[in-house]
C-alpha cells in the first residue's frame, strides 16, 4: 500500500514539474486570430458530423424497418381481403 501511495505522489510531483516548466513555454505563445486551424474546433466539428451521420443512419434503418413492417401488414390486408372476396364471388356464383 505505501509503494502505491509512494508512486501516486511522485508522479502528482512529476506532473506540477512538467507544468512548471511548460508555463512559460506557452504563455509565450502567439495568440492566432485563425480559429479554423485550431484541432479543437477541427475535432469537435469532426464529431459533430459524425455524431450527424450516425443519428441520420439510425433514422434511415429505424424508417425502412418501419416501412418494412407496414409493407408486410398490408399485404397480409391485401391477402385477406383477395380470399374474401373470391369466397363472396364463389357464394354468388353458387347460388346463381
Amino acid at each position: 500500500m505505501s509503494i502505491a501511495i509512494a508512486t501516486f505522489g511522485v508522479s502528482i510531483i512529476a506532473i506540477f514539474f512538467i507544468i512548471i516548466r511548460r508555463v512559460p513555454d506557452i504563455a509565450n505563445l502567439p495568440e492566432e486570430d485563425d480559429y479554423s486551424k485550431d484541432i479543437i474546433c477541427t475535432a469537435k466539428e469532426k464529431i459533430e458530423e459524425g455524431v450527424e451521420k450516425e443519428v441520420k443512419q439510425r433514422f434511415e434503418d429505424m424508417l425502412q424497418i418501419t416501412l418494412s413492417y407496414l409493407r408486410r401488414f398490408f399485404s397480409r390486408i391485401e391477402r385477406t381481403t383477395t380470399k374474401w372476396l373470391y369466397t363472396l364471388k364463389r357464394r354468388r356464383k353458387n347460388k346463381e
